[in-house]
């Protein structure tokens, strides 16, 4: 069972994910069983099957059932059942048209848009690529009537879609691995993912009017104009209230679950889809297949990484490599999230990310005078800003 819990975690990876996230974990476990055919300073003794299947298996804070996995799992599922019922409610489809229909016919309207689509949705989604889907999608047609290029509208609702993982009061899975491994508040992170969150908006929304004009794209007629459905916003607005007030996430987002339903019995536009609250479940749960099963190899790996020293080992090279320099240390972080990013999930990234740059950025930081507390906190939101 130790063995093969592992192989078939991986198989399921191999198949929701991609082969990336499974070859990375395989390479870790093998280092840390041949690690004494590695030179100075990457090699060590190596551990034994039996040492490798406690750790993966058998221990309390294992591999795959431990601290990181639970908790994170829990609150995820909420959310992405959250996300699920808000669907076949028509939620998404509620804010897409109260965008639309609020940008008039101005060039650039419809980046605009999208940007605002992006971060409407984000609130009550925490799933990049599941917003990314739903903006290209809904807007495809509208980016080409008002003479986008293929190209930039699609970077546009690429942009606008990630804007779920950093924006709160629904961040993605990685915030929820952030709190347990820094052992912070979950509403540390809402409001330190803030600042960062209008900087993405911003940026994006920069981007759109350059292009706008250097395109010289059409006025268009998105939509005629409508009253607004300031009310689909409500539950991410309760799930921000209750957070602040001390309630636990399960309760704000049943809680949020079940004013949703509420909206939508008095809603007449949304009371029609009623009918599909049980597939909004299912749906909602579907999705924990790939995301579950990525944070589950994700502390997996970072059991093999923390097993082996690798982090400390990989610290001291930094810190010899970059000469003490914090820029260069900085720098070196990004492009190894950036290229970790291209492969695997974010919540893979930002654990390895976490544990093989962050302390010697961190080291650096306090070595020039700023609190601890301080620079670890901004180390780990920077390399959660790098997800995106």
């Amino acid at each position: 069972m130790g063995w093969s819990e592992p192989l078939l975690l991986m198989g399921v990876i191999l198949r929701h994910v991609g082969p990336e996230m499974s070859m990375i974990a395989t390479i870790f476990l093998l280092y840390n069983i041949y690690a004494n055919s590695f030179p100075y300073p990457w090699n060590h003794p190596g551990f034994s099957i039996d040492y490798l299947i406690g750790k993966i298996y058998v221990e309390s804070e294992a591999a795959l059932f431990g601290l990181v996995t639970g908790v994170s799992l829990k609150y995820v599922a909420y959310f992405t059942i959250l996300s699920g019922v808000l669907g076949v409610l028509g939620y998404g489809d509620a804010m897409a048209r109260t965008f639309l229909s609020r940008m008039g016919r101005r060039p650039g309207s419809v980046g605009r848009a999208a940007v605002f689509m992006g971060l409407g949705m984000g609130m009550i989604s925490g799933s990049g690529a599941a917003d990314t889907t739903f903006i290209s999608t809904t807007m495809k047609p509208i980016f080409r009537k008002a003479g986008y290029d293929d190209l930039a509208a699609a970077g546009l609702s690429a942009n606008a879609g990630t804007l779920a993982i950093i924006t709160p009061p629904v961040l993605g899975s990685v915030a929820f691995i952030m709190a347990e491994l820094l052992a912070i508040p979950y509403t540390t992170i809402v409001i330190m993912s803030i600042i960062p969150a209008v900087l993405y908006v911003i940026s994006i929304y920069l981007y759109n009017e350059y292009y706008s004009r250097r395109a010289g794209l059409k006025h268009v007629e998105i939509l005629q104009r409508e009253s607004p459905k300031i009310h689909v916003f409500a539950p991410a607005m309760l799930i921000a209230s209750m957070i602040f007030l001390g309630y636990s996430i399960p309760l704000s987002v049943t809680s949020a679950i079940i004013l949703a339903i509420v909206i939508a019995a008095i809603d007449r536009d949304l009371r029609p889809r009623l009918r599909n609250i049980l597939t909004g479940f299912a749906e909602g749960f579907i999705p924990m297949a790939s995301v579950g099963s990525s944070i589950a190899m994700a502390k997996f790996i970072m059991a093999m990484v923390v097993i082996s020293g690798l982090s400390q080992k990989f610290t001291l090279a930094l810190l010899s490599m970059v000469q003490n320099n914090l820029l260069a240390a900085i720098l070196f972080a990004w492009g190894f999230s950036l290229l970790l990013g291209i492969g695997i999930p974010p919540s893979a990234t930002y654990v390895l990310s976490s544990l093989l740059t962050a302390p010697a950025i961190i080291n650096l930081a306090t070595s020039i005078g700023i609190p601890q507390d301080t620079a670890t906190l901004a180390v780990h939101m920077f390399l959660f800003y790098m997800l995106c």
